[in-house]
């Protein structure tokens, strides 16, 4: 008959039907877990029938990593699924382990267990007869590390991390920001994160990684203090620059406070850095300084010093004994120094900062020169010349309008800058020319020459230049009368002026008054006037000349005269009665020249010309002045001495007299 009935097994996992009827082609079925197993069976009437079940069962290969590297004796677990308690094993060096026998079925967790860290892996399914893999990771996380040496990022710093459960440590570097980023670290703890740069080291023994998270992680590598002091000639520097390079890190530059101290704290401990103090134009320099971690290294820096020596001279002569007349400023000086000349025109200014860009000044008397671009170098003497500005005078003398010339140590400059006045001799243009003359104003120059002097007392030399200077030396007038032995004017008498200092030699004509002017003439005595007319003549010597007007008379000695009486007649040989003619007596052996306007008597005579110098040929003209003009002439005509000589001019081709 067809029976169908269950039951469950106990604990030790039976289970007994009874009653049942013997017979053969019963199935019996075991199912649990979703698994089952069936056998066929044949009940024997009055006998237990015996039947053994068995279920499905595979094998589970548990492979556990970190970070895909195998762990190494970490403890596995196989829970839930058909289990009716967990099994476990522990990973051999391949990070494995293998459950055998598991129960078919689903729904088992596999956790692994290492280094106080858990990795799990759920709904595992067994397959009867089948092997099932599962690989279980193990958590990690991330470690930032940031490396800083001074408050400044470090670039290029080497980070090892280590420890906790890495196999082995493992290494990076960190950017210009200073980070290196080590990701995928087995979470846990007791790790060592160690940054390196440079020699100097600094590190975190304590660091804990959790899964899935970062761990952030500062260094900071070793730092000391540097205080750096500079002075200058022993006394503080206020305001220089101090750099301190050649080091692992830039270190930014700081100034001095007014005790010349420089204090740079957070500096990277390292050896050889070169710290530089600068001022202006001085720089100082020590290299190989070390900086401890934790300490503080003290240095001191001192500008180099040197002297610096002036000479001053004007003209080619020392400027001595000048109070405070130099200044050297500029280059590495606070402020400017000045200083005195000594006897031979020296000063010598001590302790100067060495450097470049100094100028050396000298004033005197309103003038100055200088020197740029002086250069102090420690421990030695800068030299340096100055030259006060110097010009030249060019004068020229003159004296009656001619050059003073070849006049031996005439010209006399002096006042203004000279110490001492300076004299010359002209050239025979009457010039000459003081050089390397002290610039300034104030001078006098003097020309002398014949007790006779000029001068002018506000000339100014200027640098580089030359100063004309005209002097004129004093000069009068002679006004000469020259009269003839009568008494009257001597009118065209040739006067004649010689001899005086500058050796003159003129000539003037008297006019109508018997007079003639020399002007300009040069102030002195000696000079010759010589008067002469129709061959008489006078002199006066050994005459003086003053600056004003002089007076001079001549007397001609008396010649022979005679008289020329003129008739005049038309070519018919009638005489021209009572018309107006003009007559000329010219020539005679003094070259006489008389003329004049006379009106014919009734006998045609025009007149009786007396004072005519005895001699001849003269040569007699009258002339009508009417239109046309009548004129005659009568040459050859010679006058005695006491006598009158009747001279008939014709006037040529004329039949009428007007």
């Amino acid at each position: 008959m067809s029976v169908n009935v269950s039951g469950t097994t106990n604990a030790s996992g039976q289970v007994t039907f009874v009653n049942v009827p013997a017979g053969s082609g019963y199935t019996v079925t075991a199912s649990k877990g979703g698994q089952s197993v069936n056998s066929s069976a044949t009940v024997t009437g009055g006998a237990t029938t015996n039947v053994s079940l068995a279920l499905p069962v595979g094998t589970v290969v548990v492979t556990v990593n970190w970070n895909g590297s195998p762990v190494n004796g970490a403890s596995v677990t196989l829970s839930g699924g058909n289990l009716s308690s967990p099994v476990s094993g522990t990973t051999n060096s391949s990070g494995q382990v293998t459950l055998t026998n598991v129960p078919a079925g689903s729904g088992y967790s596999v956790s692994a267990t290492s280094g106080g860290q858990t990795g799990t892996a759920s709904s595992v399914t067994v397959t009867g007869g089948s092997t099932t893999n599962v690989t279980v990771p193990m958590p990690t996380g991330t470690v930032a590390v940031t490396v800083t040496w001074g408050g400044a990022a470090v670039n290029g710093a080497s980070v090892t991390i280590s420890g906790g459960n890495l196999g082995s440590p493992v290494s990076g570097s960190t950017n210009a920001s200073g980070q290196v980023t080590f990701s995928n670290v087995p979470a846990g703890s007791g790790y060592t994160v160690t940054a390196t740069k440079s020699g100097q080291s600094a590190s975190n023994n304590a660091v804990t990684v959790t899964g899935g998270s970062t761990t952030n992680v500062s260094l900071a590598l070793p730092t000391g203090t540097l205080v750096v002091t500079v002075t200058s000639g022993g006394s503080p520097v206020n305001g220089a620059t101090v750099a301190v390079t050649g080091g692992p890190m830039t270190i930014t530059s700081l100034t001095t406070n007014s005790s010349g101290v420089a204090t740079f704290t957070n500096v990277p401990v390292f050896s050889g850095y070169t710290v530089t103090a600068t001022s202006g134009a001085q720089n100082v320099s020590q290299t190989g300084v070390s900086v401890s971690n934790g300490a503080t290294t003290n240095i001191s820096l001192a500008f180099p010093l040197g002297t610096v020596t002036v000479n001053v001279t004007w003209a080619g002569l020392a400027v001595a004994n000048c109070s405070n007349c130099v200044t050297l400023s500029g280059g590495a000086l606070g402020s400017p120094v000045t200083g005195s000349t000594d006897a031979s025109g020296n000063v010598t200014f001590l302790n100067v900062p060495a450097g470049t860009g100094y100028t050396v000044t000298a004033t005197k008397n309103g003038q100055s020169a200088n020197q740029t671009g002086v250069t102090v170098t420690g421990g030695s003497t800068t030299n340096v010349s100055i030259q006060l500005p110097v010009g030249s005078v060019a004068v020229n003398v003159k004296w009656g309008g001619a050059n003073v010339a070849n006049c031996s140590n005439c010209v006399t400059i002096s006042g203004g800058n000279l110490s001492a006045s300076v004299t010359g001799s002209t050239d025979a243009s009457g010039n000459v020319t003081f050089v390397n003359v002290p610039a300034g104003s104030g001078y006098t120059v003097t020309a002398t020459t014949s007790g006779q002097s000029a001068s002018n007392n506000a000339v100014t030399v200027t640098n580089g230049s030359t100063t004309n200077v005209n002097l004129t030396l004093p000069t009068g007038t002679f006004v000469v009368t020259v009269n003839q032995p009568s008494g009257t004017a001597a009118a065209n008498a040739t006067v004649t002026l010689t001899l005086g200092p500058m050796n003159v030699n003129v000539s003037g004509t008297t006019n109508a008054s018997g007079q003639v002017t020399f002007s300009n003439v040069p102030t002195g005595t000696g000079y010759t006037v010589a008067a002469s007319r129709y061959g008489q003549s006078a002199s006066l010597t050994n005459q003086t000349e003053t600056t004003g007007t002089v007076n001079l008379t001549i007397n001609l000695a008396a010649y022979s005269q005679g008289s020329i009486k003129i008739t005049v007649k038309n070519s018919t040989g009638s005489t021209c009665n009572s018309l107006a003619y003009n007559w000329t007596i010219t020539g005679g052996p003094y070259s006489y020249s008389a003329n004049g306007s006379a009106t014919t008597s009734t006998l045609g005579v025009l007149g009786t010309f007396g004072g005519v110098p005895a001699g001849s040929p003269y040569t007699v003209t009258a002339t009508r002045t009417t239109n046309p003009a009548r004129t005659g002439t009568t040459s050859a005509v010679v006058v005695t001495s006491g006598a009158t000589t009747s001279v008939t001019v014709t006037l040529n081709g004329s039949s009428v007299c007007s």
